[in-house]
């Protein structure tokens, strides 16, 4: 198997998974044999499995926000987020370097809106955003709260296209990034947020940003590198720590070349 990003074969292995993780008992998979793989020509990190990475692709649509797979509705979901303190608030962070990287963009879509914190924080700074959701629940709660939602990209042009906790449940994170091309206008900018692939020095590899439904883990320069062969110039770039879930995360503001 060989690198998604440099074409590299070297690989350093993590430890083998070999039972099922939640997300994988929610759609029915029993026979598991997985592990994270370290590239060791630009230092992606990327998540081996006995099967086809499809076979995921119900929690997606159905049980990513099941009341009984997360033990609360979706809606009760979104206001325990949306209530914390700003202080405490990722979205918060994430609205804030935003507004300093970007500004406020006339047109914008946000792929992978999920609860629809971000694109409603954005509204609060008078942006209006489109979302791209695939989760069935997601995109009934999204319609109530008045945020324009489809399940495909519409044949249109942005200013601005964000993907929030997206890019790591790409399998082939390049290709799809291209796609982006031809709906950013072209002084457009991509907004991305990953996990950081620090977290493999300080969580256990049980934790759940490790999941069966994340396919890589980006450093800073893996995922400028992945950026570059996508044809996006990287314009800034940060690691950011979540101090009170001690998670870190790399964002990042891309224009295309």
């Amino acid at each position: 198997m060989n690198c998604k990003v440099c074409g590299s074969n070297g690989w350093i292995n993590s430890v083998l998974f070999k039972k099922p993780d939640k997300y994988e008992e929610w759609v029915g998979i029993k026979d598991v044999r997985r592990r994270w793989r370290r590239c060791l020509g630009c230092g992606l990190w990327h998540h081996w499995r006995n099967y086809p990475l499809e076979d995921l692709e119900k929690i997606y649509s159905d049980g990513y926000r099941n009341p009984e797979f997360r033990g609360e509705t979706i809606r009760q979901a979104l206001m325990n987020v949306f209530l914390l303190p700003d202080t405490k608030s990722e979205n918060s962070k994430r609205v804030d370097w935003f507004l300093k990287s970007i500004g406020q963009p006339e047109t914008m879509l946000d792929i992978g809106s999920g609860l629809g914190v971000f694109p409603l924080k954005l509204r609060e700074n008078s942006i209006d955003v489109e979302c791209v959701e695939q989760n069935n629940d997601s995109i009934e709660l999204l319609s109530y709260l008045n945020l324009p939602c489809t399940k495909e990209i519409p044949d249109k042009k942005y200013d601005v296209i964000s993907l929030v906790h997206v890019l790591e449940h790409i399998e082939e994170p390049v290709e799809n990034l291209k796609i982006l091309h031809r709906h950013l206008k072209p002084e457009g900018r991509l907004f991305v947020e990953v996990p950081d692939a620090v977290e493999f020095e300080i969580l256990y590899p049980t934790h759940d940003d490790f999941n069966s439904c994340h396919t890589h883990f980006y450093d800073i320069p893996s995922l400028c590198r992945t950026f570059h062969r996508a044809e996006f110039n990287v314009i800034d770039i940060h690691r950011e720590h979540y101090e009170e879930r001690n998670l870190y995360r790399i964002m990042a503001t891309c224009k295309k070349m």
